[in-house]
C-alpha cells in the first residue's frame, strides 16, 4: 500500500475523482483520474433522474469529505504495476484531509454507496434500492416521485426531478476567405 498526497482538482461523482498526486521530491502526476476502490454510488451523469437525485448526493458528500487535500491510498498489483480500473482509472482510497478516517467507509456507512469488487451489478441493486430508502427516510434527499417515505416530513415534500440541462456547444462558424 502506498499513500499520496493529492490536490482534488474535481469530484465526477460519488466514486470517482480527478486529481493531481504528489509524487514527492518536486515531481507530480497531474490530472489523474482515480475511482474508489471497493464502492459502487449511483450514477450522478445518467438519464434516470431518480438516479441522479441519488447520484448528486453522493458526488456531494464526497466532496464535502474530501475538501482541496486529500491522501490517496493505492496499491500495486501482483507484477509490481499500478492497479487500474477497467476504464484505465487509477484504483485507489481516499482518506479524509486529517488522515483519520477512508472516505469510502463513510460513504457505505452513511448509505451513499455499497460495497463492490466488480462484476456484475445485479448483486448490489437491492443494496442501492434499500440504500435509497433510507436516505429519503433519513430526509438525507427528499422524496422523488415513484418512491413513499416513513418521515411524515418529508413525504410532504415529494420533488419533481427535472431533468439538468446541459448546455450544447455552440458551433463558431467559419470565415469565408476573401479571394
Amino acid at each position: 500500500m502506498y499513500e499520496y498526497k493529492c490536490k482534488i482538482l474535481k469530484v465526477v461523482d460519488g466514486d470517482t475523482v480527478d486529481v493531481d498526486i504528489d509524487l514527492g521530491f518536486g515531481c507530480w502526476l497531474r490530472g489523474e483520474r482515480v475511482r474508489v476502490m471497493g464502492i459502487d454510488t449511483p450514477e450522478s451523469r445518467t438519464s434516470d433522474k431518480v438516479e441522479k437525485v441519488f447520484g448528486l448526493k453522493a458526488k456531494e458528500r464526497l466532496n464535502s469529505l474530501l475538501g482541496t487535500d486529500a491522501i490517496l491510498q493505492t496499491q500495486v498489483s501482483k507484477n509490481g504495476e499500478n492497479m487500474k480500473g477497467k476504464f484505465g482509472r487509477i484504483l485507489g482510497n481516499f482518506l479524509t484531509e486529517d488522515g483519520s478516517k477512508v472516505c469510502a467507509d463513510i460513504l457505505v456507512q452513511e448509505g451513499h454507496a455499497v460495497h463492490y469488487t466488480g462484476g456484475s451489478k445485479d448483486a448490489i441493486n437491492d443494496q442501492h434500492m434499500k440504500n435509497r430508502q433510507r436516505l429519503v427516510d433519513e430526509g438525507v434527499v427528499p422524496c422523488p416521485p415513484g418512491m413513499s417515505s416513513n418521515n411524515p416530513e418529508n413525504e410532504a415534500v415529494k420533488i419533481a426531478v427535472k431533468e439538468i440541462e446541459v448546455p450544447k456547444p455552440v458551433k463558431k462558424k467559419k470565415k469565408k476567405s476573401k479571394k
